[in-house]
């Protein structure tokens, strides 16, 4: 029985593409890192964009945020 795991999958595909465009070669270590930093980075934007639409809903509104 063959089990793909998904995050090995994903590590060996960022290495490849980062390869690709930076021609760097990335440890798994390494490339497990920078996809932690990435996903975190983009879970702070989307935390962002979901006050700021909020403020905008409210801003005419008699709630203060």
């Amino acid at each position: 029985m063959d089990i793909n795991d998904p995050i090995k999958d994903n590590l060996e595909n960022f290495k490849e593409a980062y390869l690709n465009d930076f021609g760097i070669e990335l440890s798994d270590k390494e490339a497990y890192e920078a996809l932690f930093n990435l996903v975190g980075f983009f879970n702070a934007l989307m935390k962002i964009d979901r006050k700021i639409k909020l403020e905008k809903k409210f801003k005419y509104s008699k709630i203060k945020l």
